[in-house]
């Protein structure tokens, strides 16, 4: 049986760029710039690339049948029976020229929602004229969103256009049950190509074709060909609104679109103090209507702490990794972090351990035990933690155990932070 993996990205923003460069208590904001020449994603915003001049990952293999060699294509090369055609462009010049179309299709997903930068995938650009059959793209695939998230609209027709294509050929990935993997595959071999399809003219409208293919299952026939929405990662504008007086964490308002998916939050850059990339994933072309929506950015772990002056990274199509050295994490701030609730935020920490939990005692002697019984399955030398959890309500100080678990009820509770650097509060 085929598989999907859903990759929900962070959603399109459309807030007016990165703060005005002054300084204030509030936000201590740097804007970056970049330099690249610009196209447009759905929200309509024109987007360079974070990296003008990528790296150009090896090219698929087998290679590209009528290829020229030299970006284009000596002869038509017709897939599936002639569902796809992709043949030469002749003495056509694109509108879009080839840097930025290698930039924002190495910023793009494959069929999966995987991201190209991520697979272990070859990649090869051709100009070209392309035609996709109409009863392909009347049936495009569902590969999965954000429950909730609108639908792209219609793919539009594909008649012998001028487009960038980017050939990938990421590795199959299925999950066959109980009836295992084939030893062989059936005659005549079928190359599992995805064309990621730019139009070359806007630089906003393209699509994915994922050619026939083999299930790699015992008694599977062949699958395909599909279509679906080309999808592009970018690292978007961002405002800072506030921090938290605790200093782990603050909030970026941001604008997302009805049509896009996302998860929630970003952290800074270890290898850049203070630098912020919030990244979206988004339909290529013009899609849906904006929405605002708050997130929580914090340090590059749960532990550290809000740089005091935040800089954007790179703004537009990520063509590039990002920063992905997230760095040592302090044991109680993890386990803190394992132990909120829905709609919490780790304000603060300290460490301790049960031992020394189970030789507290709060109120008048003998004194109560600060724990519950659950604290006796852990030696007592095992990690624990005071964490300092905020959400809508306020703040509440409480216990939570080596695995994440609460291991007492909120023993402090306050509409205002309270420093947790010495250990918590006095117990009464």
């Amino acid at each position: 049986m085929r598989t999907r993996v859903l990759w929900i990205a962070t959603v399109a923003l459309l807030v007016a760029g990165c703060g005005s460069g002054r300084a204030s208590s509030l936000s201590a904001v740097v804007p970056s710039s970049s330099t690249a020449s610009s196209t447009s994603t759905s929200s309509g915003a024109a987007y360079a690339c974070v990296d003008p001049n990528p790296s150009v990952p090896a090219p698929v293999t087998p290679a590209i049948p009528g290829a020229n060699g030299a970006g284009g294509m000596a002869s038509a090369w017709s897939l599936d029976g002639g569902q796809a055609i992709v043949a030469p462009a002749g003495d056509a010049h694109p509108v879009v020229d080839r840097q930025q179309a290698l930039c924002t299709l190495l910023a793009a997903q494959d069929s999966s929602r995987f991201d190209v930068l991520d697979a272990d995938s070859g990649f090869s650009l051709v100009l070209a004229k392309v035609t996709i059959a109409d009863q392909v793209l009347a049936s495009p695939e569902d590969v999965g969103g954000e429950v909730g998230a609108q639908s792209p609209p219609p793919l539009t027709p594909f008649h012998s256009r001028l487009a960038w294509v980017g050939v990938i050929d990421p590795p199959f990935m299925s999950t066959c049950g109980a009836d295992g993997f084939a030893p062989t595959s059936p005659s005549p071999p079928l190359v599992p190509y995805q064309l990621l399809i730019l139009d070359a003219t806007t630089g906003a409208d393209g699509l994915i074709y994922e050619t026939r293919y083999y299930s790699t299952c015992v008694g599977s026939p062949a699958f395909g060909p599909f279509v679906s929405t080309l999808m592009v990662n970018v690292s978007v504008p961002w405002r800072l609104l506030s921090r938290d007086p605790g200093g782990l964490f603050g909030t970026i308002a941001a604008s997302v679109t009805t049509c896009d998916s996302y998860n929630g939050g970003a952290n800074t850059s270890s290898a850049h103090i203070g630098e912020l990339e919030y990244d979206v994933s988004s339909p290529i072309g013009k899609c849906g209507t904006p929405h605002p929506t708050d997130q929580i950015v914090r340090g590059p772990t749960v532990s550290d702490p809000l740089p005091l002056t935040l800089t954007h990274a790179p703004i537009g199509y990520r063509d590039a990794e990002p920063d992905a050295d997230a760095g040592s994490v302090d044991p109680s701030a993890l386990l803190c972090e394992r132990s909120l609730r829905a709609g919490e935020v780790l304000a603060a920490d300290y460490p301790t351990t049960i031992g020394e939990l189970l030789s507290s005692r709060a109120g008048p002697p003998p004194g109560n035990l600060l724990v519950n019984s659950d604290a006796n399955q852990f030696p007592a030398s095992a990690q624990a933690g005071w964490c300092e959890a905020k959400s809508a309500s306020g703040y509440a100080i409480y216990i939570a155990g080596p695995d994440g678990t609460h291991l007492s009820n909120d023993i402090f509770t306050s509409t205002t932070f309270m420093d947790l650097k010495n250990g918590p509060p006095a117990l009464p």
